[in-house]
């Protein structure tokens, strides 16, 4: 009865992770599109300097794109495939490996987004960004080993684990970072929204419930919902901040406030 209990609950799990996969896949989708249609309303001299950024955006929704349709593949096999529910996801190896791949490359170029975001507001004091940026790369080298299956499967959930707190620790800190910067530069909260997304707030919230959940013991449905929130906001989050600097309307330095975004649009229709 109890193990019934446990796979009408991970069932239901899995279709309200697929809903929300398929509400954070169209919405990467259209802040893709909306990204591009700004970026070439840009005047010439400003595409070229913000095609990174689009590259950027694109990459992290072609990224969340295929991680989606790779969980909705085997979340349909777990599902009507007979495979055991309690295990959650049923995937095959080579699903698994580029799945994971998904996963670290969102992570990363996330987290490096928000790195040189900082570094830009630090006014390029590359020294408040160090530890952040080695702690990503250790990162990312542990999130390979791991996709690529290099170190002994015995310590495949330890090294996971690892990669996975690195990543969140860069998130939290580099959030914390252009928040304090925003906060103590304005004296003041002039936009909660716009705060929010500047930092990447959302994503981290997330990332701290990933961790609690993988830290404690028998909450494996929590980190699994958990986790599959924390990549999707940090799609959407990222891609938010990419948007918001592409129009102008990203918080400057300079300027001690938020830019009003008409200085850098073209005139042409």
């Amino acid at each position: 009865m109890e193990e019934a209990l446990r796979n009408h609950a991970w069932t239901r799990l899995l279709l309200a992770t697929m809903d929300i996969e398929f509400l954070a896949t169209g919405i990467t989708l259209c802040l893709i599109t909306k990204t591009g249609r700004c970026f070439f309303q840009l005047q010439p001299g400003y595409r070229k300097r913000d095609l990174y950024l689009l590259s950027l955006s694109l990459l992290l929704s072609a990224a969340y794109l295929c991680m989606t349709v790779l969980d909705t593949r085997d979340t349909d096999r777990t599902l009507f495939g007979g495979a055991n529910l309690d295990a959650g996801n049923d995937f095959t190896v080579t699903a698994k490996k580029a799945y994971m791949s998904m996963q670290i490359g969102i992570s990363a170029l996330s987290n490096f987004m928000l790195i040189y975001r900082c570094l830009l507001l630090y006014n390029n004091r590359i020294w408040a960004l160090i530890i952040p940026a080695v702690m990503e790369l250790a990162a990312l080298g542990l999130g390979g080993l791991d996709a690529l299956d290099i170190v002994p499967t015995s310590r495949d959930l330890t090294i996971a684990a690892t990669w996975l707190r690195l990543s969140v620790f860069v998130n939290i800190t580099v959030t914390a970072l252009i928040s304090l910067k925003i906060l103590t530069s304005t004296g003041r909260i002039a936009n909660l929204m716009a705060l929010s997304v500047e930092s990447s707030l959302p994503a981290a919230a997330a990332a701290v419930a990933t961790v609690i959940a993988l830290s404690t013991y028998g909450s494996d449905m929590l980190f699994f919902i958990a986790s599959r929130a924390w990549y999707a906001l940090s799609a959407i989050c990222s891609q938010l901040v990419i948007l918001r600097i592409m129009k102008g309307q990203a918080w400057e330095v300079n300027r001690k406030g938020y830019a009003s975004g008409t200085w850098q649009m073209s005139l042409d229709p």
